[in-house]
């Protein structure tokens, strides 16, 4: 069969969610109760949390 599919690659967004702090961001996913473990382990910048690791 044909596909109509659009590549992930070809797909534009209306908007981007922007977030300002990790609890922002927290809030963002509903995961907002959080805030204070992430601040106490030391991620209180979203470029750290792009760095987490499991």
């Amino acid at each position: 069969p044909h596909s109509t599919a659009i590549p992930l690659i070809e797909r534009t967004f209306n908007t981007f969610p922007s977030f300002n702090s990790v609890g922002e961001w927290l809030e963002a996913i509903e995961m907002g109760k959080y805030k204070d473990n992430f601040s106490a382990a030391g991620y209180c910048y979203l470029e750290s949390v792009a760095r987490m690791t499991v």
